[in-house]
């Protein structure tokens, strides 16, 4: 995959990368970790040429080649924020379409919060949702869980997510539940959950601050905006749960759900064809839409 890497400099003056791959007018897009670089990516399952748009990958405040700030209260969050409107800025967009993947969720539910007439459409692909109150409990992941139990590798993997669930943020406890991010623990799954290891421990350990969600509020803000929502979940997934998103759903004006069948978390991986033509669906009548 090749693609080429340019630079900005956001509302601090830090210097933050981005990853383009394609042409076209660009999708902009915001990776999980926070800490982890966009390789995990890969090109969406083929979304630009599928689509004749670019994708736009932020390196987000010390990842990868983006610059380590002086302050690391700047990696909460809602100061990640305006690292994403800087980025919008610099790319001469009026509007943009955003994509944001699982914990990424939360900063792309923050910006549509905070700029919501910024937007032609969001798309939260199996999205971390506590920026509007929505998470799992124990119980319902317990329940998504048994969807894998005949996995020769499930109880090692359960007992995983219990602890993680408890506080446990070792990456080698996250090793052992991994595989719940893949319909199918094969090679291809195992190569591509190490692009999703290497991790900046000091973005991921600033990006949550207690208190810094008032999810109450920002459901308000969200229930004003135009753009339209599509949350992207996969049938497998521990989190979202299809239930979840549900619950989700009601709080946007204008929300779609697609529901891709066996998939888990890295929906892009198990299905690429499928990904992309329910994604490529949605971006285009976004767009029809708005124009």
């Amino acid at each position: 995959m090749t693609y080429r890497t340019e630079f900005f400099h956001t509302y601090d003056g830090l210097r933050l990368a981005y990853h383009v791959i394609g042409s076209g007018r660009p999708l902009i897009v915001l990776p999980t970790g926070p800490g982890l670089t966009p390789d995990y990516l890969g090109d969406l399952g083929g979304l630009p040429a599928r689509t004749s748009r670019s994708l736009v990958f932020l390196q987000l405040r010390g990842s990868g080649v983006s610059e380590v700030p002086d302050d690391p209260a700047t990696y909460r969050c809602d100061r990640m924020v305006e690292d994403v409107e800087a980025l919008r800025h610099h790319l001469m967009l009026e509007r943009m379409d955003l994509i944001a993947h699982s914990q990424a969720g939360d900063l792309g539910l923050m910006y549509a919060a905070r700029y919501p007439e910024r937007l032609t459409s969001l798309v939260l692909v199996t999205p971390v949702m506590t920026a509007i109150g929505v998470e799992p409990s124990p119980d319902e992941m317990r329940e998504s869980m048994k969807l894998r139990e005949n996995e020769p590798w499930y109880e090692a993997a359960a007992d995983a997510v219990m602890l993680a669930l408890d506080g446990d943020e070792s990456l080698e406890l996250r090793a052992s539940y991994v595989p719940f991010f893949y319909a199918r623990w094969d090679e291809a799954a195992r190569e591509h959950a190490a692009l999703n290891s290497d991790r900046a421990s000091r973005v991921e350990a600033g990006f949550i601050v207690d208190g810094m969600f008032t999810p109450e509020e920002t459901r308000r803000a969200l229930h004003e905006m135009a753009a339209p929502v599509l949350i992207f979940v996969g049938e497998m997934d521990l989190a979202p749960t299809v239930e979840q998103a549900g619950r989700a759903m009601k709080l946007f004006p204008d929300a779609h759900l697609v529901v891709q069948p066996d998939t888990a978390h890295m929906p892009w991986v198990d299905d690429p064809v499928w990904f992309c033509n329910e994604l490529t669906r949605f971006l285009n009548t976004a767009v029809d839409a708005r124009s």
